[in-house]
């Protein structure tokens, strides 16, 4: 079963529906048709469009990330950046960006070994696109939500989505997703 990178870990937290989005992305990215291998960086804003309780804790976690004494904020910071991560703040929302590494000859994933329990999911493909929709059932571990969107590929090098959500207990959000290929080597960032 693939891991689903810590970015996204975060994003599925905040809310299962949008979990769906990165293990979409996640699939396509690491066994899309001709996604060139090497490392590759992606990019995930979410902006939540009725101030709902997820938005207010992520912006709650950079602020207590922010009042940190100087040399735990540090530690935290250098734990985040050795696995590629970072988070900031945005207006209604949060962005999170993470390197990964795709490695050559690696086998196709199954999109929905990497979904969270309780959701499902579908990608139909339209020629450079390809349309997700999503639904996850409300449970104790995550609320219920759908999401739609367009998750367009560019070429070997890269990728862009755009999608739509919501919940009862977040109220609506948009997530923008982005990836892009970066060079054939990885460095130290190891492939999931």
């Amino acid at each position: 079963m693939p891991m689903i990178r810590p970015a996204a870990r975060v994003f599925c937290s905040a809310g299962a529906a949008a979990g769906i989005v990165f293990a979409g992305t996640l699939a396509l990215a690491q066994s899309g048709p001709g996604f060139r291998p090497g490392l590759w960086e992606e990019s995930v804003e979410r902006v939540f469009e009725g101030g709902g309780a997820s938005g207010f804790d992520s912006k709650s976690a950079l602020a207590a990330l922010a009042n940190m004494p100087p040399e735990q904020r540090k530690m935290v910071e250098k734990m985040l950046a050795g696995q590629g991560l970072t988070i900031q703040a945005e207006a209604g929302g949060v962005k999170v960006k993470q390197q990964y590494c795709i490695a050559p000859g690696r086998p196709r994933l199954s999109w929905t070994s990497a979904l969270p329990e309780g959701c499902t999911q579908t990608l139909t493909p339209n020629g450079a696109n390809w349309v997700v929709t999503g639904r996850c059932e409300d449970r104790d571990d995550h609320p219920g939500g759908e999401m739609r969107g367009v998750l367009t590929l560019q070429g070997s090098t890269g990728y862009r989505g755009d999608f739509e959500g919501s919940s009862a207990q977040q109220g609506a959000y948009r997530i923008k997703t982005e990836g892009r290929w970066l060079s054939a080597d990885c460095g130290s960032v190891k492939p999931d």
